[in-house]
């Protein structure tokens, strides 16, 4: 999710995406959803070309949101899907007369009736929020969603009398509901919400199974180039289609 900036992806099934925000070359999407499914190689690196009309973002700023899939799923096709725009990731904007009070952008999940239309695996809710100061903000989801956690980038809030201030981790309570009052300078915060999928996760570095099993044959897969080879950072696209050609994903990809 580009908070400022952009992103180049290029992966070993031969996809290229350019996305991010403040850039009319995004075309609004500003959230890439990948399932790395049965294993792909791709590389991610941030967007340093100027825009069309000279501008250069010089700080740039993602939230990167790892979710583990199913263990049914583990083994599925790859997709990488890019999002932004009120039809997919739509913005929900709550008022006090003509006066703000909220703004929530919904990258997965739904909040107040209004839904992201991210392909999911398994249940869960991704929202990013600002509350202006003293206002208050409310979430509402399944009593199935045991996991709520919510990152306070700017500003500060409070959640059942207790503050959060910025750059702090609140994890809450898992009744279904929350309520964030906005402190004295607003707040800006990630909100993380979703069932448990009650299963055995072992990892070894970006590689998640079930087994240590799983993670055996998942880097033997990655030893035999089965996801793709690896290529060189910084070839250029040709370099890289060239290679990719030679030394393609053994994995399919989601129609």
């Amino acid at each position: 999710i580009c908070l400022n900036g952009g992103m180049v992806h290029r992966d070993s099934l031969g996809i290229k995406q350019v996305f991010g925000v403040n850039k009319i070359e995004y075309f609004g999407k500003h959230t890439q959803a990948l399932n790395f499914g049965a294993g792909v190689v791709h590389e991610l690196m941030w967007d340093n070309t100027p825009s069309r009309r000279g501008q250069q973002v010089i700080n740039q700023e993602i939230y990167q949101i790892w979710v583990d899939l199913p263990t049914d799923q583990r083994m599925s096709n790859i997709s990488v899907d890019l999002l932004g725009g009120k039809d997919e990731t739509p913005t929900v904007v709550e008022k006090r007369g003509s006066r703000l009070k909220s703004s929530t952008l919904v990258i997965a999940g739904s909040h107040r009736n209004h839904k992201s239309t991210m392909a999911q695996k398994s249940a869960y809710t991704i929202l990013l929020v600002t509350v202006e100061p003293g206002e208050v903000w409310r979430q509402s989801s399944p009593t199935s969603y045991h996991s709520m956690i919510l990152y306070m980038r700017k500003g500060s809030g409070t959640i059942g009398g207790r503050r959060v201030p910025k750059h702090y981790t609140a994890f809450c309570s898992t009744d279904g509901d929350i309520e964030v009052v906005a402190g004295s300078q607003g707040a800006d915060f990630l909100y993380l919400a979703g069932e448990p999928l009650d299963q055995n996760v072992v990892a070894r570095g970006s590689m998640v199974g079930e087994s240590g099993q799983d993670i055996t044959d998942a880097m033997k897969d990655v030893n035999q180039n089965k996801m793709g080879k690896p290529w060189e950072v910084g070839i250029s696209d040709a370099e890289w289609r060239r290679h990719i050609r030679f030394h393609p994903c053994s994995y399919n990809a989601e129609e």
